[in-house]
């Protein structure tokens, strides 16, 4: 991943606070259309030479979006992932 790349995840749980307020989403996926991974090189030597067991890698958006999150039991409609702004007063809603 040298180049950047597209990549999704599964974490086990998410959890966001808003407002003071700490909400449970539960299962969620994690995307992002364009990843760079800061020790790439590293990495990819490691799991080479069979020592790739505990390597950690850094993902980075290789741009200014944030990374794309949406429930796991979301149905899937076949079009892209399009970020719907909040719309709440006083907060700037993301790229």
């Amino acid at each position: 991943m040298t180049a950047p790349s597209t990549c999704g995840s599964v974490p086990p749980g998410f959890e966001i606070t808003v407002g003071g307020h700490t909400l449970d989403i539960e299962l969620v996926h994690l995307f992002h259309p364009q990843l760079h991974a800061d020790n790439a090189r590293e990495a990819l030597r490691a799991l080479d030479s069979g020592q790739g067991a505990g390597t950690q890698v850094t993902l980075r958006p290789a741009n200014d979006m944030n990374y794309r999150l949406f429930r796991a039991d979301a149905p899937d409609d076949g079009r892209p992932l399009v970020p719907t702004p909040l719309g709440l007063n006083g907060y700037t809603d993301p790229k």
